[in-house]
């Protein structure tokens, strides 16, 4: 069955290949041996480093929960619908188990729980000094996994 958002061209076949790329790299991928947690701050930036068409957004999701994701370029449609539309590949969401990949446009809920907010990511760094290194490692093992 083809989703509504795909089969009226919010979400394009090649932002769903992109995206199922992205879950088949992420499976396939080692859990790194860090002395802090992999995040979705890690992993967002460590895919838009290897995946053209996908760029790391640092935001909050709903109120007050930092969080990292990435935005696909948008399609067509959307973009001649919306400014604000976007489509989001949500790779490690907050309390899920498996990645989503949705459109944001402005009369849907989901433009309202993903708060772009570039300071998120000044934050991270702040906090976890090691920050850059571990996104290399992270870019490294996916890397791995794909040849």
């Amino acid at each position: 069955m083809t989703p509504y958002t795909v089969r009226n061209g919010c979400i394009t076949p090649p932002q769903v290949s992109l995206f199922k790329k992205m879950c088949a790299l992420v499976e396939r991928v080692p859990d790194p041996e860090w002395s802090v947690e992999l995040s979705c701050h890690h992993l967002c930036h460590a895919l838009a480093r290897i995946c053209p068409g996908a760029v790391a957004q640092d935001g909050y999701f709903g109120k007050g929960c930092e969080h990292s994701w990435l935005v696909l370029e948008p399609s067509l449609e959307a973009a001649r619908t919306d400014w604000r539309a976007r489509i989001v590949a949500d790779m490690y969401p907050w309390g899920g188990a498996s990645p989503l990949l949705v459109y944001t446009f402005w009369s849907l809920q989901w433009n309202k729980l993903y708060i772009a907010d570039d300071r998120v990511i000044q934050n991270v760094r702040s906090r976890e000094t090691a920050f850059d290194v571990h996104v290399e490692e992270l870019v490294s093992l996916l890397q791995a996994v794909t040849s």
